[in-house]
């Protein structure tokens, strides 16, 4: 069967998926009025802080009949009391941006605030992959799989010396982090598969802000391995990662930012940076609720990623290296289920949802594959493309994988 005629099965074998489904709504007993953030930091981290806060920032302004809070800066110590404010003040929605807020959400060893508060939505962002409370909803682990997949292309492609690095806080096991870095491994391979990849944790009692231990362990990497791109998912702690590449040379070693456009950080290494689109989530945490969608026990799967411009280091990237970085996203977004191939799991996944709209009830929003908040032909005549095809030598699953060093 050729790709047309093959195409043109899916679209009807879509056809006849589409069924009136039966979702379950909520009616609220008032109106989404209060919305709130609680961050661990601010702006200033250029990651998970800054972008949440933009995207409180956003609901402000699209929703300006809404009474939206952020509090900033959140010691540990101190999240439970700020979330229990905002608890009795009657908020409807709270977002914690962090996983340091896991254990307040889901109770790990101390009472879960959605218990205390059970007319409060609480938003946990990242999640654990799981929600079991009919007043949380979590952000799913694969919010960054298909951009650390593309910066493992990437990686591939411009080292010179057959070696790259990824350098995590901490491992979350089994969790979002490894989904990552199975992702930025299988883009490594898929692309060369004589490239070495060399896995790293920072560790030690301040996994996320120790710019020394980056340093360290990016040092060690380069002066040792010759390793000569690296990625960091490691908030305060990168800031050392890419403090490393710039002290050993321009452009190489490169460094690859995390969560938001990194560049000013490291403007003469940073090749590109694995952007998560947080306010787009936050916003579709609104939309539901303005539209009565039912969140309990709920983690909702989304693709927030995409990455940086190249900006100053843009001449080192060639035109056949960004035609492979638009050809492989456009078939890794259509693998669904992050199985490695394009099956009738994935078209289901599609047809089921056929129609549907972003923020309304039946709305699936990693079934849009062109991210243009509508799933419809558009996304049928991709997953038609690629149907059938497999591209990763390495399971996108939420465990590390066997060893740190990933050789050919």
């Amino acid at each position: 069967m050729n790709k047309k005629v093959l195409a043109i099965a899916i679209i009807l074998i879509f056809s006849t998926t589409i069924v009136a489904s039966n979702f379950t709504v909520r009616v609220r007993a008032h109106p989404l009025n209060k919305v709130a953030l609680i961050v661990g930091g601010d702006e200033s981290d250029l990651g998970f802080s800054m972008m949440a806060i933009l995207g409180a920032e956003a609901i402000q302004q699209k929703y300006p009949w809404l009474t939206v809070s952020i509090s900033r800066n959140v010691p540990y110590t101190e999240q439970r009391s700020v979330a229990a404010s905002y608890g009795d003040e009657g908020y409807d929605l709270v977002f914690c941006v962090g996983g340091q807020f896991m254990s307040m959400l889901y109770g790990w060893g101390e009472d879960a605030m959605p218990d205390l508060y059970p007319d409060t939505t609480w938003v946990a962002v990242p999640g654990a992959g799981y929600s079991d409370r009919p007043n949380l909803v979590a952000l799913g682990p694969a919010f960054q799989v298909f951009g650390h997949f593309l910066a493992g292309v990437l990686a591939a492609k411009l080292t010179q010396t057959g070696h790259v690095g990824w350098i995590v806080g901490t491992w979350y096991e089994p969790g979002y982090l490894c989904m990552e870095a199975n992702a930025f491994v299988a883009g490594v391979k898929y692309a060369d598969s004589s490239v070495t990849v060399h896995l790293r944790e920072v560790g030690g009692t301040n996994p996320w802000g120790d710019p020394s231990a980056g340093y360290q362990i990016a040092s060690t990497l380069i002066e040792t391995y010759d390793v000569d791109i690296i990625a960091h998912v490691a908030d305060f702690s990168g800031r050392g990662v890419m403090q490393a590449c710039a002290d050993h040379g321009q452009p190489y070693p490169m460094v690859i930012g995390c969560v938001a456009d990194q560049y000013e950080l490291s403007p003469d290494n940073m090749v590109t940076s694995i952007l998560m689109d947080t306010p787009k989530f936050m916003d579709l945490i609104v939309q539901y609720m303005i539209n009565g969608v039912d969140l309990g026990y709920k983690s909702i799967d989304i693709d927030l990623s995409s990455l940086a411009p190249f900006h100053n280091l843009d001449p080192y990237v060639p035109q056949d290296v960004r035609d492979l970085l638009a050809a492989t996203e456009k078939l890794i977004r259509t693998d669904l289920d992050f199985s490695g191939v394009i099956n009738m799991t994935d078209v289901s996944s599609v047809g089921e949802v056929f129609g549907a709209i972003f923020g309304t009830a039946r709305w699936k929003p990693i079934a849009d594959i062109n991210r243009d908040n509508v799933i419809d032909i558009r996304d049928i005549s991709i997953m038609g493309r690629n149907f059938g095809k497999t591209f990763t030598p390495v399971p996108l699953n939420p465990y590390k994988p066997p060893n740190l060093d990933i050789d050919p």
